[in-house]
């Protein structure tokens, strides 16, 4: 693979991450919304079922935040090292 080749699967790479990297947003947008509207709904509720699930809202909030950062990191890796390769 030429070095034009590998720049190629870079870009590629990288517009891909950054595709994900959106729709991870969009989701994220999504499940903020749906957390909000749970906690609102479940403010009084002291049942462990009710505040497992909310729970599990968090911790879903949470990976998709991991997730976001993971792709933007690999974006700006990705592209330093195109940089790198002139």
């Amino acid at each position: 693979m030429s070095v034009g080749e590998a720049k190629a699967v870079i870009r590629r790479g990288i517009q891909s991450a950054e595709h994900s990297r959106k729709a991870i947003q969009a989701v994220m947008a999504e499940a903020a919304d749906a957390v909000t509207l749970a906690a609102q709904t479940l403010h009084d509720s002291r049942h462990e079922e009710v505040e497992k699930s909310l729970a599990c809202l968090k911790a879903a909030e949470h990976e998709l935040r991991l997730t976001e950062r993971r792709l933007k990191e690999t974006v700006d890796s990705a592209s330093s090292y195109l940089s790198a390769l002139g």
